[in-house]
Parts: C-alpha cells; structure tokens; sequence
C-alpha cells in the first residue's frame, strides 16, 4: 500500500510534465525566388539573349543597343511580343520563320531571366 501512495504523485506529475509540453511546429522558409537572388542587367545578361534572338537584320537591329530598345519596353511592346504572344508564330518573338542558325524560341532560362529584368525595372548595367 506503502508503494501505491509513492507510484500515485508520480504517475501525477509525470502526467503533469507531459501536459505541460507543448509542440510548436516552426514553418517552412519562405521559397527563394529565382528573381530575388537573381543580379540582371541588359549589359550582364540581357543583350546576349537578345544579340541571338532580335538582333539581326531584318527583325531588330538595334536591339544590342539599350537605348534603341527602351522605346519597345516603355510602352509594353516588348513585355507584349517576348510573353503575351510568344506562342503566337508570327506576332510572337523570335517569330518562327526566324532565319537558319536563329532560335526560333527562347529558353526557359532566357524567358526567366528577361521576366526577372522586367520586373526589376529593366536596368540598363
């Protein structure tokens, strides 16, 4: 009887302790966008893409150069022509009788990375 009166407060604040504890979940980090980490600029990685794709004659020549593309961006043109209709065979950009050795699409990555330069205001360096 002796031990059941000891094993009694206990099992009581055993009871106690494990009542007291509480889980706390912690959350997930916030996902890292690729545009947040992401340093771009025309000079550093825009004018390459677009040297490749627009830049050529025939199509946009003067795409190598900030200032004659600024024009296009200011007004939404270029947003309208590389996203909106990109899908579009004639209205999308590149177009899709884009000369041999051309790309006739651009990449995930090159899409990505002229989204990521839209958003950040399309800096020229």
């Amino acid at each position: 009887m002796r031990l059941l009166f000891l094993l009694i407060p206990f099992f009581a604040l055993s009871l106690l302790i494990q009542s007291a504890c509480t889980y706390e979940t912690i959350p997930a980090p916030e996902p890292v966008e690729f545009c947040d980490t992401l340093q771009v600029s025309f000079q550093l990685n825009i004018k390459t893409i677009l040297t490749q794709s627009c830049a050529y004659s025939g199509c946009h020549p003067g795409y190598s150069d900030f200032k004659t593309l600024e024009f296009d961006l200011k007004n939404g043109s270029f947003k309208e022509r590389v996203f909106d209709l990109k899908d579009n065979a004639v209205l999308g950009m590149p177009p899709d009788n884009a000369p041999a050795g051309r790309p006739k699409d651009l990449t995930d990555e090159e899409l990505k990375l002229l989204d990521c330069w839209l958003k950040k205001g399309y800096p020229e360096k």
